[in-house]
């Protein structure tokens, strides 16, 4: 969908600019003039602006946007099944919603059903608020008429991932926190006290290895601060962007199933995520290529993703799901049994089940031994650094003492 900047003025006469995605320029008029706005300049985004609005968009909504869609999408399903019309439905959530840029999203989908669009045509230009694999189940719950339980799935399987991401958000904080908390002290310690010490050393004192290695660091960052602080920065970025390749999320994966504990937690995680979502998608009526698909849209892990493709090309072959499981790098091999017996009993969907069942409290138990491992191994590090900041500013003076003395 095209992209456009857009210059307006609010109802208070300040100046508002921003970018949208409309089909036209039309069609970005009447979207501007439905949040009270007078345009006075409109014209399509370059790719720079297009680029900084997507990423606005998922900074905005990465902590709250599986919060929200499960909320509207509870209620949706609530209201659908005591017969309310689908565009009524739609303008009580939009009552509901506290987020604005939401607010727009149902308002504009609610408009195109109203004109006539299926709900899903009408999510699709919204795709990143949603994602692919919600579209794909709400089309094929319109096409079997099952509108109301697909979306009751959908909102269990959002509620998952957003009780998953909690978790892993609780476990990073407190490593997060003190590695900033101990870059902060060590540059204190190092610019401003090790300075003030360093004036009771007599010149030509010989000094000890670990004072001249601070002394060093000192003298880099007092007279190149901004220097260091600016290539810190640009590794920092071009990491990133390495990371978003191909290649680098490949290199990323691979490094991180050789980590201990780490790559079972990982393998647990996308296991959990590969069969909780395939289950969902098949007990909504999505066939299992087209499953397939999904899952492919939907999975970060680029060694998941060559198990999916295999998975599907093995499927458009007549080939079972089990065996392609079985040379997986990310499956545990019960999971691969486990669904096997499910293949052969006709009962795929409920073993599914079973196994983000166990697979869930695994998890849990792995994020536990995960945050118990990493919090003294911070202590212990911490500890290091600052017994090898108060090592050389002390030996110093401890020799410089006992040459008094003598």
């Amino acid at each position: 969908m095209p992209v456009f900047r857009y210059e307006a003025l609010n109802p208070g006469g300040d100046k508002a600019t921003g970018v949208l995605d409309a089909e036209s320029s039309r069609d970005a008029r009447i979207k501007l003039r439905q949040q009270d706005l007078h345009v006075t300049k409109l014209a399509a985004a370059t790719f720079v602006q297009r680029r900084t609005s997507r990423m606005t968009q998922l900074r905005r909504f990465n902590r709250r946007r599986i919060m929200e869609v499960e909320e509207v999408t509870r209620q949706m399903a609530l209201l659908l099944e005591n017969e309310v019309k689908l565009t009524e439905a739609l303008t009580i959530a939009m009552s509901e919603t506290r987020d604005k840029r939401v607010l727009l999203a149902l308002r504009d989908i609610r408009d195109r059903v109203a004109n006539g669009s299926s709900v899903a045509d009408a999510m699709s230009p919204h795709q990143w608020l949603f994602g692919q694999m919600y579209i794909s189940m709400v089309r094929v719950g319109e096409t079997a008429g099952t509108l109301p339980e697909v979306l009751h799935k959908m909102a269990g399987h959002l509620h998952e991932r957003a009780v998953r991401q909690a978790q892993f958000t609780t476990v990073m904080v407190y490593p997060m926190v003190m590695i900033v908390v101990a870059v902060g002290v060590v540059v204190f310690l190092v610019t401003k006290v090790f300075p003030q010490i360093r004036t009771v050393i007599p010149e030509g004192q010989s000094l000890p290895v670990p004072t001249r290695v601070l002394m060093a660091l000192s003298d880099a960052l007092l007279h190149h601060g901004l220097i260091i602080g600016a290539a810190v920065v640009a590794v920092i970025v071009a990491v990133t962007w390495f990371l978003r390749t191909d290649t680098g999320r490949r290199l990323r994966d691979a490094v991180a199933l050789r980590i201990p504990v780490l790559s079972d937690l990982i393998r647990k995680t996308q296991t959990t995520q590969f069969t909780s979502t395939l289950q969902t998608l098949l007990a909504s009526g999505v066939k299992m290529a087209d499953s397939m698909a999904v899952l492919h849209e939907v999975s970060g892990n680029t060694f998941m993703k060559d198990t999916i493709s295999d998975l599907r090309e093995s499927i458009m072959r007549g080939s079972d799901v089990s065996t392609v499981l079985r040379r997986s790098r990310i499956f545990p091999r019960g999971v691969a049994h486990m669904v096997a017996v499910g293949e052969q009993s006709g009962e795929l969907e409920r073993v599914l089940g079973s196994l983000t069942t166990n697979m869930n409290t695994e998890v849990e138990i792995t994020l536990a031994r995960l945050n118990a491992l990493v919090q003294p191994l911070i202590i212990l590090f911490l500890a290091a650094v600052v017994g090898f900041i108060v090592a050389a500013t002390m030996l110093p003076i401890i020799q410089m003492s006992n040459l008094q003395q003598f």
